[in-house]
Formats: C-alpha cells, sequence, structure tokens
C-alpha cells in the first residue's frame, strides 16, 4: 500500500524546508569566518601604566563625591 499523496507532499516540503535551514545556517557560519572589509584591524591597546591607573581612580573617586 502507498502512501497517500498528501503525506508525499508534506514529506517534500519538510526535506525542502529543512535543506533550506541547513543552507542558511551553512551560509551564516561561512560569511562569519570572512575577513570584514570594511572594518579596520583592531590596534592592541598597551596595558595601563601605573600613573594612568591613579589618574583614572582620582577622577572617578572625584566625580563619585561630586554626586
Amino acid at each position: 500500500m502507498s502512501p497517500p499523496a498528501n503525506d508525499k507532499s508534506k514529506s517534500a516540503s519538510l526535506n525542502a524546508e529543512t535543506a533550506s535551514i541547513q543552507s542558511t545556517s551553512t551560509m551564516s557560519s561561512l560569511k562569519a569566518l570572512l575577513h570584514p572589509k570594511n572594518k579596520k584591524e583592531k590596534t592592541r591597546v598597551p596595558p595601563e601604566t601605573m600613573e594612568q591607573k591613579t589618574t583614572r581612580t582620582e577622577a572617578t573617586a572625584t566625580y563619585m563625591a561630586m554626586r
């Protein structure tokens, strides 16, 4: 006994939908791996010196005192 035509249609639709999702997922993954064209390279920020840290801490303390 063969399955009704309606079941075949649902099965084909489900397969097409699954393939579409897999294709989209694969494309998204591949795009994420590509180097962005318009983004500039981020430069590494050198570590903060003790003097800079002290200045920042004092500025924060002054700001908090004014509140």
